[in-house]
Formats: C-alpha cells, structure tokens, sequence
C-alpha cells in the first residue's frame, strides 16, 4: 500500500514537473513570439519614417527646381536679348557679315556651336534683298501720304505746255508796247552811256521813252510766264511767245495780268510806273528786252 501510494506520488511530481516545464515552454515560446512581433512592427516604422522623409525631400527638390526654373528661363532670355543686340550692331567673333563681302559663296560660322558652315549664294541673298525691298516699298506705299504738290512748280509747268503751243521766227514781227523814241538802244557788242549811271555798258534791251500813266500792251500773241521786279527795271512781266523767244516789260505798274494769263496784241498788260533810281535821267520809260532761248537780241529786227 505504501508502495503504492509512493509511486503514486513519484508520478504526480514527474506530471507536475512536466507541465510545469511545459508551461515553461508555452511562456517562452510566448515571449520569443512576442519579441519577433515588436522587432517586425519596429522595422515597419523605420521604413515608413525613411519612406516619408523620402518622400519629404523628393518635394523639396520638386519645389526647389520649381523655382529656379524661372531664374533660369530669364537669364536664358537675357542672354538671348544680349547675343540678339551684339549680333544686330556688330559681326560677332567667327561671323561674317553678308553686307560687306562681295564673294559669291558667303560662309556663316554659328559661333559657340559645332563649327558647321552654312553656304548661301549671293543669289538668295539678292532674293531675300529683292523681297525686303518689296515689302518695305508696300509698307511706304500704305503709310507715306501722298508728297504735296508744289504751286509754283504745277503752274510753271502748265504755262510751259501753253507756251509750248505758239510759234514765232525771225520773219514775224512785233507791235511797240508804247509809242516813243527810243532813248537807249540795244549794245551787247559794244558800250553805250547811260545818263544816271554815268558810265558805259552793254544794254541787252532797248529803252522807250514815254509817260507815267501810259497804257502797256502785250504787241503779240503769247503767254504771260512771269510777274515779278527787282532793283534795276522794277515791277516786269515775261511773255513767252514760242519757239524759244521771250519778252520782258519793265519799268510798270498796275499790272493787269498774271502767270498763265493768255495775251494778244491789244491787250493791256499795265502802265507806265515810276522809274527806278538806275533811269531817273532818263525820265519815265519801258524797258523792252527780246531774248531767243535766254540770249538777248535786238529788239528792233522785229518791231514794225
């Protein structure tokens, strides 16, 4: 019986010791589990702090480049704004400028580049030349107003064309502008004495003595070119009466006509003014001068 019962003992102290050591087991078992599970879940952190301040830097470079971008864009357009003036005012080095080479075959070098050459011929440059002046001449034509027309300059050449159709040679004549004597003949190859100048000197005119207040006429067909004066034969007028030949009135006053003004023979051009300070010895007068393309002749060989 005791025997028995020591053995029965013995054995609850063997199972006791083995499910205590078991239990040991389960603990440890439990522990190192749960140590596994905290490194694993540590791991995890440190990935997702590493992957966020990835994440974080990746941004601030975004950012950062973002930024500059713009800097870089403006100082890439500054410098083009500076190569596109250097290049406008002055050749730049290992550039030829096309203007100034007369050679056939112009060579541009881009400089900074691959040192490639661009051959162009002098005819495409004529064309671009052709082409810019065409359209620079069609810009001209749309914003040059129109140039202003000169008076003068329409009404010298109206009369021209009028005078243009009368004829008038040696073999016609000439009516006296006033009656009277002549006073002082025409002399282009020798001198005559002027009176109030005192001297000697050629006269490309004749000069008729007459009456203030006396009617001027014209004496022939024309057409009158000139109204004008001056010092020496004061207030004048010039009828042109084709082929070449001219005359000039002087010494007048009322003057009745103008330039263009169409004359005939019995037309009153003014009267018989005042004398100049070169003919007051002479008394009133008209100077009458002929002249055949600009040199003078006698008046005489014409008047009747």
């Amino acid at each position: 019986m005791k025997d028995n019962l020591g053995y029965v003992g013995k054995n609850k102290n063997v199972r006791g010791i083995i499910i205590a050591a078991f239990a040991g087991l389960i603990c440890l078992a439990a522990i190192t589990i749960g140590v596994v599970s905290l490194n694993k879940r540590s791991d995890r952190n440190e990935r997702s702090t590493e992957d966020v301040v990835d994440l974080n830097n990746v941004k601030k470079n975004t950012d950062n480049n973002a930024s500059k971008q713009p800097a870089e864009e403006k100082d890439s357009e500054e410098e083009n704004e500076e190569h596109t003036t250097t290049d406008s005012s002055k050749a730049t080095e290992g550039e030829t400028v096309l203007d100034d080479t007369p050679t056939e075959n112009i060579a541009v070098v881009n400089s900074g580049q691959t040192g490639e050459t661009e051959n162009t011929t002098v005819d495409n440059i004529a064309d671009f030349g052709t082409a810019q002046a065409v359209a620079g001449d069609v810009n001209n034509e749309e914003s040059t107003p129109a140039p202003e027309i000169n008076e003068e300059e329409s009404v010298a050449a109206d009369v021209a064309a009028m005078v243009a159709g009368y004829s008038f040679n040696e073999s016609d004549t000439l009516e006296w502008p006033v009656r009277g004597n002549v006073i002082l003949d025409y002399s282009m190859d020798s001198t005559i004495y002027f009176p109030t100048l005192d001297s000697y000197r050629c006269n490309p005119a004749i000069v008729i003595q007459s009456e203030n207040g006396a009617n001027v006429c014209a004496g022939v067909n024309g057409v009158v070119k000139e109204v004008s004066a001056n010092d020496e034969i004061g207030k004048y007028v010039v009828v042109g009466i084709g082929s070449g030949y001219e005359i000039t009135y002087g010494q007048l006053d009322n003057i009745n006509v103008t330039a263009g003004t169409v004359v005939e023979p019995a037309t009153i051009i003014g009267v018989v003014g005042e004398v100049t300070r070169y003919y007051k010895n002479e008394g009133p007068n008209i100077y009458y001068e002929v002249t055949k393309d600009g040199q003078p002749c006698d008046p005489l060989d014409y008047l009747r």
